[in-house]
């Protein structure tokens, strides 16, 4: 949404700006289903340009399987029906398969036309590192070996497993008030 300067007002150059310089994805798509406008993050987010992605069905970023639910939530929202925050699975350009959590407004221009405003973040690298997470944590519950994690800063038990607990004969909120030392 590029503009110059000296034929928009000052007001409309912020709000160009904001849209494209704000890290959080942004797509405006029509009763059509199709873009009317995306930022620079959604651009990145999904590896398209602008110029790829404007007048397409949204739905290009859609994995084929899920374009019929995607295309039925879309028209929905548009009728007038409430959208909650959702995650998705969504595809790059180039078929790579990302997370993204989106939510959703509906846009009303001076002419009574609706738009369905989109905004998107990439939770891809946070939903990966819950899993390992999630993983870390079965395997402390699981041992029999004594697992301690603590704080390379004051050297407090910020994590013990209950072999720790077991076989040190503290419990675990005793022993998280212990440093190792």
């Amino acid at each position: 949404m590029k503009v110059h300067k000296n034929s928009v007002p000052a007001k409309d150059r912020i709000m160009a700006s904001v849209f494209d310089q704000t890290a959080v994805g942004i797509c405006i798509t029509d009763r059509n289903r199709r873009f009317v406008l995306v930022n620079d993050a959604y651009c990145r987010i999904y590896g398209y340009t602008r110029e790829e992605l404007i007048g397409q069905p949204f739905t290009v970023v859609v994995p084929e399987e899920n374009h019929e639910a995607a295309n039925a939530l879309h028209d929905t929202f548009i009728a007038g029906s409430p959208e909650i925050p959702l995650e998705w699975t969504v595809q790059r350009k180039g078929g790579a398969r990302i997370t993204v959590v989106t939510t959703a407004a509906l846009l009303r221009d001076v002419d009574g036309e609706c738009y369905k405003i989109t905004t998107v973040t990439d939770v891809t690298e946070l939903r990966t590192a819950q899993r390992l997470v999630n993983r870390f944590g079965r395997i402390m519950d699981r041992s029999y070996d004594e697992i301690y994690v603590f704080s390379a800063d004051d050297y407090r038990f910020l994590q013990v497993n209950q072999a720790a607990s077991s076989n040190t004969g503290y419990t675990e909120p005793e022993l998280l008030q212990m440093t190792p030392m």
